[in-house]
């Protein structure tokens, strides 16, 4: 598993605003990359990218139960 310092900064920041450990980010991340039949690191742009749709998707779900 090859993921770029520029990853692992994005997932930690991003997991722990959804309330996830680093560990399930990552996961998470990695379960993005597999079920969209991406390579690391040829396709990190979008890895990222569609890391960032998951992100904002969990976080508004998340706000909208309050």
């Amino acid at each position: 598993m090859d993921i770029s310092e520029k990853i692992k900064e994005q997932v930690m920041k991003a997991s722990s605003l959804l309330g996830m450990t680093y560990e399930e980010g990552i996961e998470k991340f990695m379960t993005i990359v597999t079920d969209n039949n991406l390579t690391l690191p040829d396709d990190e742009a979008l890895a990222l990218s569609l890391w960032r749709q998951y992100f904002m998707s969990a976080k508004t779900s998340k706000t909208t139960e309050r």
